[in-house]
């Protein structure tokens, strides 16, 4: 269902086989697929949209669930302090490099922010939001990057 990059590794969102395949680079390329999942893990991706890596694995599913996997193994996480349940999430940022965690919540007309641990921190509501497919977040330079249809729009974070 979705493909993602990190160190160097490619990682491969297998909804059908409920596993998450990783990919290491060698000499030729990229290793054999090995699964990431440690042994015993069970997993339902079933129903899963988006793959994010900061060091964790997450996975966006269709009903606003995010799931988090460290080092194979599931990790506790939930959503808290929203004022309303996600409503078909479309995409979701997740980086190394901060500590939030971005949901494009399109049922919501929104972008919501949460920090690692779930804790709701922000959300920025535009009708608009209904139709964005994917975004990029750069906490840096405090912008989104929000795709729609064949267009790229900028949302300035606050």
């Amino acid at each position: 269902k979705d493909l993602f990059g990190f160190a160097g590794n490619v990682y491969l969102l297998d909804r059908l086989k409920n596993q998450i395949w990783k990919y290491l680079p060698v000499e030729s390329g990229y290793s054999d697929k090995r699964t990431y999942l440690k042994e015993g893990t069970q997993a339902d991706f079933l129903s899963s949209q988006k793959l994010q890596i900061d060091s964790s694995v997450w996975i966006l599913k269709e009903g606003g669930e995010v799931l988090k996997y460290t080092a194979g193994v599931r990790d506790y996480f939930g959503l808290s302090g929203l004022d309303k349940d996600l409503n078909d999430p479309k995409s979701f940022s997740v980086s190394e490099n901060s500590d939030n965690i971005y949901l494009l919540d399109s049922g919501n007309n929104r972008l919501v922010v949460v920090n690692k641990s779930g804790v709701y921190q922000s959300q920025y509501k535009s009708e608009e939001f209904s139709k964005v497919e994917d975004l990029v977040v750069d906490e840096e330079k405090k912008q989104v990057y929000l795709l729609k249809e064949s267009k790229i729009y900028l949302l300035e974070l606050k």
